[in-house]
């Protein structure tokens, strides 16, 4: 039975980095940056189709992938873990790992929330209460959903690795189409019926598959591309399906959101076709590419560094871009572009350097970020 076994030579290991996968995590996290920093102006109908609302919707059609691109990164590292056999040990360390650093800037941004943004006056014991409710029901801040949902795909990984380890290649690619059917289908139909006048949403029984929906596909076509060649022929064809996909997410939002006269993100949607097809051309093209040809040792050693910061960093940069946003004022009177390519460096330069300076404080540090 052909079993989906056949290991890429760039099969992860604890002590060899996987090059590639370094660099598609730090491109994504800067995606995840500029998408914050434009996500102000493409919402505001009033600027639709003026210059820096342009600039916005380019910004957001070109980095859309960096969120299930991450998803993909973590489905081919997770899914070849070998703790993963060890569920409390594994669920410990992700929680060590990743639940107390978000648990601790979850307070921090509510309190940022209260205090700085709805100027609040803080009382207790009634803060208590609203930091609970918060953390519980995912309103600290509106990027720290992303933490929510990789811890659950951290608790159903050991199942997943079940899956994958146990398919032959066939099998993988029929789950994989069920995922499609259930999770980007579905949400094409979805967007077509509201574009037409229909619900918003509505129920198809026949396409709620259970256990193929979701992030979790992304978890898995991820380890799927990775141990797996496409060929040349069928990267062509997703590249030109990206390109494409790119052009319809810049003039489609436009066109969809001057006819409803409100933004419509439908073509942003992580489960949108286009973004799944530039996510998969992302990540072959990165594969694919002879990096260690061109990149330095030094150079990739950086990219591991900054590879490794990268939760940090999301933690972090919301609170750089609320506070330079308004900082930088002067340069969006100038140049809206101008103003966001500074902010997205300023905002991930700064963010990892707090990373390092914070991962040095004695004992604690490793758990603040």
């Amino acid at each position: 039975m052909e079993k989906l076994q056949k290991k890429s030579k760039l099969q992860p290991r604890r002590k060899n980095r996987i090059l590639y996968l370094d660099i598609l995590r730090v491109l994504s996290i800067i995606g995840v940056i500029a998408i914050h920093t434009v996500a102000g102006k493409a919402q505001d109908i009033n600027v639709l189709g003026e210059s820096g609302w342009w600039w916005a919707n380019v910004v957001n059609s070109i980095t859309r992938w960096a969120v299930p691109v991450f998803f993909m990164i973590s489905g081919a590292l997770i899914l070849d873990s070998p703790h993963l056999d060890n569920i409390p040990h594994f669920i410990k360390s992700r929680f060590l790992k990743v639940g107390i650093p978000f648990l601790i800037w979850s307070i921090i941004y509510s309190l940022i929330m209260q205090i700085y943004i709805l100027g609040n006056k803080i009382h207790f014991p009634e803060i208590l209460g609203i930091l609970f409710m918060n953390i519980l029901l995912d309103k600290s801040y509106y990027h720290l959903w992303f933490v929510y949902d990789i811890f659950i795909i951290y608790l159903i990984s050991p199942l997943l690795k079940k899956i994958v380890v146990h398919s032959t290649k066939k099998e993988f690619e029929y789950w994989l189409g069920l995922w499609f059917v259930s999770t980007i289908l579905y949400t094409l139909i979805q967007s077509l019926v509201a574009f037409f006048g229909g619900p918003a949403y509505f129920y198809v029984h026949i396409l709620n598959i259970p256990f193929a929906f979701g992030l979790s596909g992304y978890c898995i076509l991820g380890y799927y591309l990775h141990h797996n060649d496409l060929s040349k022929k069928m990267r062509i064809i997703i590249y030109i399906g990206a390109l494409i996909s790119v052009l319809l997410t810049v003039f489609g939002t436009y066109f969809i959101s001057i006819s409803k006269n409100t933004l419509n993100e439908g073509l942003y949607s992580h489960f949108a076709v286009t973004t799944v097809t530039i996510s998969i051309a992302i990540f072959i093209a990165a594969k694919n590419i002879n990096w260690n040809g061109f990149l330095t040792e030094s150079f990739q050693k950086l990219l591991g560094t900054l590879s490794n910061a990268t939760y940090g960093i999301y933690l972090i940069h919301m609170v750089l871009i609320i506070d330079f946003s308004g900082r930088l004022t002067f340069l969006a009177e100038k140049s809206y572009a101008f103003y966001t390519i500074a902010l997205i460096i300023i905002s991930f330069t700064l963010s990892f350097v707090l990373v390092k300076l914070i991962q040095l404080i004695p004992r604690v540090g490793k758990h603040l970020i």
